[in-house]
C-alpha cells in the first residue's frame, strides 16, 4: 500500500515547492517523479499517481512535486527556465536525502525527462535516471505546441489571457494559458539533450531513455530489439508492453525496482 501525504520544501531561490510523498515498505530507496510541461503535465497527473501507488506496492518510496511557478508551488512562471527547474529537482533530491534515503533515482516523462537530464548534468547525484520519451529537439517541440495553441484559440470563442514575453523571433507565446518568459523560451532553443547525455554517460552514473512503442521523438529511433538498445551512443530501453495507464505504471515500477533493489 502507498501512504501518501503532502510535503513542502524550499528551492534555491527560497520558493516553497509543494508535492506529495508516498512511503514504501523499505527505508533505503526513493524515486522522484518529475512532471512534463504545460498541458502534458495536467494529463500526466493520474499516470504519476498510479506509478507512485505501484512503487509503494513494490516497497519503494516516491515523491512528486510541482516546479517553481507551476501547480501549487510558489514562484512566477514567467521567471522559469530549464536551469531553475533542474535546480528544483536537485532540491527535491536534497529533501529525499534528508529523509534518510540512501538510494535516490529520478524519473521524468517528456519535458520532465529533459529536466531530469539537465539536473543530472548539473550535479550528478542520482543513483539512476529514467527518461520516458525524452524530447530530442525542444525548440521543435515548442513550435509544435505554439501551432497547437493557435489552432485551439481559433476553435475557441474565449479571449486569450494577458500578454507575455516575446520569443527570440518576436512572436508572443501563450501556450494554453501558460505565458512563457524570455528565459524559458531561450531554454527551449539552447537545450541540447545529446550533449548532456554524453556528459553524464561516463560509466559512473547510469541512465536509460525509454521509448514507448508509438513514440520515437525527433530522430531518436530504436533500431534493435528489447531489452537493451544502442541509439546515438546512448543506451535505450524499449518497453513494448508499456501501453495504457496500468502498463506504463507497471513498466516504470519494474525498471525502478530493478535498479534500486
Amino acid at each position: 500500500m502507498c501512504d501518501m501525504r503532502p510535503i513542502a520544501f524550499r528551492n534555491a531561490e527560497g520558493d516553497k515547492l509543494q508535492g506529495l510523498f508516498c512511503s514504501g515498505r523499505g527505508e533505503a530507496a526513493c524515486v522522484i517523479l518529475c512532471f512534463p510541461f504545460a498541458d502534458e503535465r495536467k494529463q500526466s497527473v493520474r499516470a504519476y499517481m498510479q506509478v507512485a501507488r505501484v512503487l509503494g506496492q513494490r516497497g519503494l518510496a516516491s515523491m512528486l512535486f510541482d516546479y517553481s511557478g507551476c501547480g501549487n508551488s510558489e514562484g512566477e512562471f514567467q521567471n522559469a527556465t530549464f536551469d531553475v527547474w533542474a535546480r528544483d529537482t536537485l532540491c527535491a533530491y536534497d529533501y529525499a536525502k534528508s529523509l534518510r534515503y540512501s538510494k535516490i533515482m529520478a524519473l521524468g516523462v517528456r519535458l520532465g525527462a529533459n529536466i531530469v537530464l539537465e539536473a543530472q548534468a548539473t550535479r550528478p547525484v542520482f543513483e539512476y535516471i529514467l527518461m520516458w520519451n525524452l524530447i530530442a529537439d525542444t525548440w521543435r517541440y515548442l513550435q509544435a505546441e505554439k501551432r497547437r495553441t493557435r489552432l485551439l484559440s481559433m476553435l475557441s470563442a474565449k479571449r486569450r489571457g494577458p500578454s507575455c514575453a516575446q520569443d527570440p523571433d518576436g512572436e508572443i507565446v501563450d501556450l494554453s494559458g501558460y505565458h512563457c518568459g524570455l528565459g524559458l523560451l531561450k531554454s527551449f532553443k539552447s537545450h541540447y539533450p545529446e550533449d548532456l547525455l554524453r556528459r553524464i554517460d561516463n560509466g559512473v552514473v547510469e541512465s536509460a531513455v525509454v521509448v514507448s512503442r508509438d513514440s520515437a521523438e525527433a530522430g531518436m529511433y530504436a533500431d534493435g530489439t528489447a531489452p537493451r538498445l544502442r541509439v546515438q551512443s546512448q543506451s535505450f530501453w524499449y518497453m513494448p508492453d508499456a501501453s495504457g495507464l496500468d502498463g506504463f505504471a507497471e513498466a516504470t515500477a519494474e525498471l525502478c525496482e530493478r535498479r534500486l533493489a
